[in-house]
């Protein structure tokens, strides 16, 4: 998971695509929780995905059932 991290910061930084850098924000996301990283960082990566989802339903869903799994109701 680490190794994944690393290479996640690495793609964000690549010249992409909004809607690619999203995705790797969210995958970012996922492997920080994985890590047992603070939540104020897989919250911040989520952020990132967020602002980079673009017109993709599809990722808006899956930040959105991310979001909801770190803060159940």
């Amino acid at each position: 998971m680490r190794e994944a991290e690393t290479l996640l910061e690495r793609v964000i930084q690549l010249d992409a695509p909004a809607t690619r850098r999203g995705w790797a924000y969210l995958n970012l996301a996922e492997a920080r929780e994985g890590l047992g990283r603070p939540t104020s960082d897989v919250l911040a990566a989520l952020d990132q995905a967020q602002e980079n989802s673009g017109a993709d339903l599809i990722l808006h869903r899956r930040i959105q059932e991310h979001r909801r799994r770190l803060n159940p109701p």
